[in-house]
This record gives structure tokens, sequence and C-alpha cells, in this order.
């Protein structure tokens, strides 16, 4: 019945119709996080259903976006879960509806007839895949291992756990430490627990090197791409991420995402709680410090935009066509080639990562822009 009821306050949203009653119940449903999964599930069928039937209007949809993403007083902490979940709303109502709607010129454009031939052959959103690198060389993939303890490295105990994850448990007394790498393929993303209870997510194409056991006067470890941080507090150890791109993350207790992977121009670390030192230059909650062979810069940047990923989502802010795809491509595991030049298409709002790329593309699609799938190989058409 609750699955029924949320279908028909929503159709009744996109449409246009529904009366002051049915939104205010709508409201209520989308504060409950245990709606949450039957929410997405159901705007997503309701947007794939009739896509080029949905209207958008942008005054009409501000408030919606605003009621959801009612902040706490200034001072007061959020926990970073609540956050999500509104997050999550507004992007799924507001975002991408306004993602297949809105066009750099204004205009909205078709759905082609012919997009079920471009589509025929989909790809698979990415999934929990990883590989484990132990200190001796040998390689564990970690999408083919069973769960339960995996190897033993100087008394620390490496366990698979369900729902991509993998946890390090360091006894008492170390006898020597080792350096592990977790390395994320394109389409592939891992969750892991180091041994002094820090928990990092690790995007796509990503690798994370870390030892066994933290046993100096600090935590190092080094990153290659792009992941999240929720550094366990020591007070006496600082953690230290080493990134690409020369930089360096300094905190005690903290949560960050960094993103710096190799060959990009620019790579950024976004503060959400605690502090940071970037390259010596602290950051407050809120803030992220951009770096660019012009140095580095800070400002204020909105948070959960970054973390996005790791919350299942694709955000996009104002966000060129060439970043939209490289995005894609890590995620799916694609190539992407371009025959037309759409440079001046911008794009805005939340997408599931959960999609298969043509429910993607056809989202996309609304900004007078065409795709077609040959295998992994993505051609971006006028």
């Amino acid at each position: 019945m609750q699955d029924d009821k949320l279908r028909y306050l929503l159709g009744q949203r996109l449409y246009g119709r529904q009366t002051a009653a049915e939104e205010e119940e709508l409201y209520t449903l989308l504060q409950n996080e245990q709606n949450e999964a039957l929410f997405l599930a159901v705007l997503t069928e309701l947007m794939m259903d009739a896509p080029e039937r949905v209207p958008y209007d942008a005054a009409q949809w501000q408030p919606i976006q605003e009621r959801i993403l009612e902040v706490d007083a200034v001072g007061t902490a959020t926990p970073v879960r609540r956050l999500w979940w509104k997050w999550a709303a507004a992007a799924v109502i507001f975002g991408t509806i306004a993602l297949a709607a809105w066009q750099f010129t204004g205009r909205k454009a078709p759905v082609p007839a012919t997009q079920a031939e471009r589509y025929k052959n989909d790809v698979m959103p990415g999934s929990n895949r990883a590989s484990l690198t132990l200190a001796d060389g040998s390689v564990i993939g970690l999408n083919e291992a069973k769960e339960g303890v995996l190897a033993k490295q100087g008394g620390t105990q490496v366990t698979k756990l369900p729902n991509g994850r993998l946890a390090y448990t360091k006894p008492d007394q170390m006898a020597t430490v080792a350096w592990n790498k977790l390395s994320t393929p394109r389409g592939g993303q891992y969750r892991v627990t180091l041994p002094d209870g820090t928990e990092v997510w690790l995007n796509a194409a990503s690798s994370l090197r870390f030892p066994t056991g933290f046993d100096g006067n600090e935590r190092m470890v080094e990153l290659s791409g792009e992941a999240y941080f929720e550094v366990a507090k020591d007070a006496s150890k600082p953690f230290i991420v080493k990134a690409e791109n020369g930089l360096k993350v300094k905190v005690l207790g903290t949560h960050f995402n960094i993103m710096a992977y190799p060959g990009e121009r620019s790579a950024n670390v976004t503060l959400l709680e605690g502090a940071v030192e970037v390259n010596e230059r602290r950051l407050k909650p809120g803030e992220q410090a951009l770096q660019t062979g012009n140095g580095i810069q800070v400002s204020e940047t909105d948070v959960e935009h970054a973390v996005a990923w790791k919350n299942g989502y694709f955000s996009f802010n104002n966000a060129d066509i060439s970043t939209v795809m490289t995005t894609l491509e890590r995620w799916y595991d694609i190539e992407v080639a371009y025959e037309a030049n759409v440079s001046h298409l911008r794009f805005g709002g939340g997408i599931q990562r959960s999609l298969p790329l043509s429910s993607v593309l056809r989202i996309l699609e609304k900004n007078q822009v065409k795709f077609r799938i040959d295998g992994r190989k993505i051609t971006v058409l006028q």
C-alpha cells in the first residue's frame, strides 16, 4: 500500500495536479529515511515511463527544493546521514527534473525517435569491485573472494565484510608493519576500515596505499583518485593523506573528501566536519581547497555536491559536457568519442549512480545532445 500511495503522490506532484493536503503528505513521507529506497525506485519508474511529458517550471519547483533542504540553525551540527537523505530527496525530485529540462539555450529538445536503436547495447552501472595488493605482492580480487578472513599480516587481520567492505583489525601488540594497496577499477568502488578505525570510501579508478598498523607519530596513507574519509580521532597521531598533484592533507579527526585523479588539471579537498590543513592552508567546514597550476585557492562550497558520489549520486553544478562524460567514463567503464561540438551545453542536478547508462543518457538528452552506445564506446552526437 505504501508504494501505491507514494507513486500516486509523486505522480500528482510531477504533473502539477496535487492538492495542498497531498503536497503536505508527500513532504511528510520524504522526511522519513525508511522511505528512501521506495522513493527512489518509484520516482525513477515515473521519470523513465514518460520523461518527455514531465513538466518543469523553475518557479513551481523551487519551494519544494527549499523545503526539503531546510537547513538547521547556524552552529547546529547536522548528521551526515540526515543531510544525505534531505539532499537525495531534493536532488531526485528537483535536480533530476531540472537536469532533464534545463537547457543552455532554454529550449526543449524532443526525445529522438531512434533512441531505442542507439541504446540497444546498454551498459550497467559500476558496483563494489576492487583488488587488494598485500605486502608480499600477491593480489586478491575482492569481488570474487568469499566473505571472511582474507589474510593476516604482522598480526593484523584482514576481513572481507558484506556490501563492498574491507576491515583491518590490529592486535594490541604489532609484530611488523606492512603496506597494502586497495585499488578500484573503472566501474568499481569499495570501502575499507583502516587499523585505527578510520573509514574510507574509495571511488572508481582510485587507489589507497596504507600500512597494516600505525606505529609511529603519525598515520600516513597515499591516495590516487577520489576518496571520502571519516578519520578516527587521535590527538597524539595526526592523520596525513598524500595525494596526486602534491596535495598533502593533515588532520586529527574529521570528515573530508579528496578528488585528485592522475592527469587532471586540478585537484580539490572538501571539508565536511572538523579541521584540516591542505599544504599548510587551514580549512573550515564547508570550505574547499582547489589546487591548480596557479596554487591553492580556498572558497566556500556545497559539501553535499562533493560527496554525492559516496551517497549514490552524480551531482552536476553547471558542468560542461567534458566534465559530465569524464565522470560517466569512470563509473561505467566506457570510452567517449565526440562527433559534435557541444561544449556550450551546461548540466545541473542529481542522477542516481545505480541507473543503467541508457537511463542517464536519456536524461542528458533533454539538453540538445544525443548519444549512441556501441559496446563500451559512447559517441556524443548533435
